[in-house]
């Protein structure tokens, strides 16, 4: 009972917020079978039947009412909090940004107490929806993604280069939530999982080549201290990533009479940090994406993003966006990003691209992993995705040799 009546105090505090002089809300859930891992979701119509002469406002709430403090989900849904909250304005306000934002209009946060509710415009009125998981992102949704998130990307620069001491202040509170102590407990077996990774390709690798090799290393190091081997916090570029830029977290809007794609938005920042941005690409090109659109549109994806990066530099006033961003920097970065995108494809397949009875496993492992053994599910789509992303990063030269590796380990691991 006293959650329903925080819950409801934050609606009347947003519809007192709209100038609603006697509202009235109409409730419905609305988490999907594959979402609300860490979270509830609620669409929520306020109605003003007072004098106002208001326009009803949709809401979509998301909530929680997990108490611990240090836990991966509290403390997930607390930095998507700071995300709306803080970090979000700040670019906005740094970039110069008008309307059509790159993510959602926030409307409440409220993180004291339970539960704790991110209030969001409801896109889904405007026809926005998750793109369809039973394919992987062909070339036009994933221009528009990228566009949204170069602006994300070009704005965070901008605030590190034109306001240092507000990125600083806005970044502190941050850290990966996979190197959380309760981060660690509930996502180790599926780090330890995707060891398995160098054997289901090792007829295209076989063990004692140079590329089993490295893959096995790679693999092996990413269950020991994955946040060190894939996305050390610092560094020439870096400014604040999404995290978790997958399909899932990126909703799209369709033509009513051809059905065609024709803008996109951000969503989900639980995994909001410090990073090379070039994580994100990672994880949608190379997860999100299959080879066939990497081999026809690689670089022109990546041109487009990086223009859209430059274009919104140039708009917050930085004078020579090549200081900040340049083409060079962008590429440095996407080998760097190579290790933490072909470790994402086996970590994130069960929980995106599997059957709906793989799906229901994976969320029955992750709300209590204690004392199990979780174990890849290898099917051909997962071994051929995998033998592609493998191809494109021997082609590009990103494959990093077992030396490289410890390296990494050696420059960013943490002591254990």
């Amino acid at each position: 009972m006293a959650e329903e009546r925080a819950f409801r105090q934050v609606l009347v505090a947003i519809a007192t917020a709209q100038g609603l002089k006697k509202p009235r809300f109409e409730i419905k859930a609305a988490s999907g079978d594959r979402d609300g891992f860490t979270s509830s979701v609620f669409r929520t119509t306020i109605s003003d039947d007072g004098p106002s002469g208001k326009a009803p406002i949709n809401i979509i709430t998301k909530t929680t009412s997990d108490t611990q403090e240090e836990g991966l989900v509290t403390l997930s849904f607390v930095f998507e909090g700071l995300a709306y909250q803080s970090i979000l304005p700040a670019l906005q306000d740094v970039a110069n940004m008008t309307e059509p934002l790159p993510w959602p209009r926030c409307y409440l946060v409220s993180l004291d107490g339970l539960p704790r509710s991110i209030s969001l415009e409801d896109l889904g009125l405007q026809g926005f929806v998750n793109a369809d998981r039973s394919h992987r992102l062909d070339a036009a949704h994933c221009r528009l993604a990228l566009r949204q998130l170069a602006r994300y990307h070009g704005a965070g620069l901008a605030l590190k280069h034109l306001r240092p001491e507000k990125y600083n202040e806005l970044r502190r509170p941050l850290r990966h939530l996979w190197g959380t102590a309760d981060g660690e407990a509930k996502l180790r077996p599926f780090f330890q999982a995707i060891r398995v990774t160098p054997d289901i390709l090792k007829n295209t690798y076989p063990e004692g080549s140079a590329v089993y090799s490295s893959l096995k290393r790679l693999f092996d190091a990413f269950a020991e201290d994955n946040v060190s081997v894939t996305c050390p916090g610092f560094g020439k570029g870096y400014t604040f990533v999404h995290g978790d830029f997958h399909t899932n977290n990126v909703m799209f809007q369709y033509d009513k009479v051809s059905g065609d794609v024709i803008a996109a938005t951000l969503i989900d920042f639980q995994l909001v940090l410090p990073g090379n941005p070039a994580m994100d690409l990672m994880t949608l090109l190379l997860l999100s994406g299959d080879k066939a659109l990497r081999d026809a549109h690689w670089d022109s994806l990546l041109r487009e993003y990086h223009g859209e990066l430059q274009a919104t530099l140039r708009a917050a006033g930085c004078r020579d966006p090549d200081e900040v961003h340049s083409w060079q920097l962008l590429q440095e970065q996407l080998s760097m990003a190579a290790m933490y995108g072909i470790c994402a494809v086996p970590f994130y397949h069960n929980w995106l691209y599997a059957d709906d009875e793989t799906n229901k496993e994976v969320r029955e492992f992750f709300a209590n992993p204690e004392g199990k053994v979780f174990r890849v599910r290898v099917t051909p789509e997962l071994k051929s995705h995998l033998e592609g992303v493998v191809e494109d990063v021997i082609r590009w030269g990103w494959l990093p040799s077992v030396g490289e590796i410890d390296r990494r380990l050696a420059a960013y691991g943490s002591p254990r």
